[in-house]
């Protein structure tokens, strides 16, 4: 019961951080591209893979794929040095060939890959790998999640269809905090 209650305050009070960074200003101290850093670990403690993803295999460690040509790897270098996720070491992947992106549990794909989009999501689609962006329009193309400014806030917006394809799950915390982009319908 005691463990019980530890887990419903741990991620009662990662519910709150979240909300809490969704909702406030960015600090001039923070950059924009360190609290996108961080959001991707936020994002996965409300994401449940499938109990066969090689995710729940302690012996691996979790890979966060990058598809991205800025700073944005050298940011989540320092970020994960020693943070985990998932509770374990994260591996930092620079995708250089884009068949790669299967080994991913979570992939950040950057604008500068906008041409190659469509080729990256049909590779991803349907399977749990959790896909972020930064880019306007790439929710409404397939990815999972889409990181955005508004007023100096960083929000987010959640394709609904493309996570029920994924067999990813996401906790309703994070769901109703998100802009949702094609909304599940159940017939």
């Amino acid at each position: 019961m005691q463990q019980l209650n530890q887990r419903f305050l741990f991620y009662y009070f990662s519910f709150a951080i979240l909300i809490l960074s969704c909702y406030s200003p960015l600090s001039l101290a923070d950059s924009e591209t360190q609290v996108k850093a961080i959001f991707l670990e936020r994002f996965t403690r409300f994401t449940q893979w499938p109990s066969d993803s090689n995710v729940h295999d302690p012996d691996k460690p979790f890979v966060l794929g990058v598809l991205d040509k800025g700073d944005f790897v050298k940011i989540l270098r320092e970020v994960y040095h020693q943070q985990k996720i998932k509770g374990k070491p994260v591996e930092i992947k620079v995708i250089h060939y884009l068949d790669s992106v299967l080994s991913c549990h979570l992939l950040f794909i950057g604008r500068s890959y906008k041409k190659e989009l469509s080729w990256i999501l049909a590779k991803t689609r349907n399977r749990p790998i959790l896909t972020v962006s930064d880019t306007t329009g790439f929710a409404n193309k397939g990815v999972l999640i889409n990181l955005y400014l508004v007023n100096r806030k960083i929000r987010f917006e959640i394709n609904q269809s493309a996570l029920q394809r994924s067999g990813l799950k996401m906790s309703y915390n994070l769901l109703s905090l998100a802009k949702i982009i094609h909304p599940f319908h159940k017939p």
